[in-house]
């Protein structure tokens, strides 16, 4: 009997060493539980956290990808424009090079008739010249004229007046 009671004494105090070291252990863990509900808890506050910084970098990046599609849009029309005047620009070169020809022609013209102009006044003054001397040749075949009318009135005159002597 006595070495049951000594066996179950031993029991006894290995049980209670076991319970001792157990609500050592349950303290340590219920600790450990403390810590880890506290880190959950920072944890749980940095999730909130953070899904409102996502919804927020979502939205974000809703509103980039929009300002992106106009933009593209914008280059795509921008683009359009480009061409455009580019379109235009060479329309306008070769209108350019046609003026230039056409200004190049008129100039090679306006020169002719420039020389053509200076003729027809050398040959106004000349013709005027001319005109002049013959306004003075009239002149004198009008004095000439004149003189000769006279002569031949008289002349004229002269035979009356012998007629008139011969039948008398």
């Amino acid at each position: 009997v006595a070495v049951v009671v000594a066996t179950q004494e031993k029991t006894i105090g290995e049980l209670r060493g076991d319970i001792n070291s157990h609500t050592k252990e349950k303290a340590k863990m219920q600790s450990e539980i403390e810590a880890l509900t506290k880190i959950k808890a920072g944890n749980d506050t940095a999730l909130a956290k953070a899904a409102t910084h996502i919804k927020t970098l979502e939205e974000t990046i809703g509103k980039l990808r929009g300002e992106v599609t106009a933009h593209k849009e914008e280059k795509a029309e921008m683009w359009s424009n480009i061409e455009a005047l580019n379109s235009d620009n060479a329309t306008n070169v070769t209108a350019l090079g046609k003026a230039a020809t056409t200004i190049a022609t008129l100039e090679k013209t306006i020169e002719k008739e420039r020389s053509s102009i200076k003729s027809l006044q050398e040959n106004l003054n000349t013709s005027k010249d001319e005109i002049t001397k013959l306004q003075s040749a009239e002149k004198k075949l009008k004095t000439k004229l004149g003189e000769e009318k006279a002569t031949n009135k008289a002349l004229q005159e002269d035979n009356a007046a012998l007629a008139e002597d011969i039948t008398a």
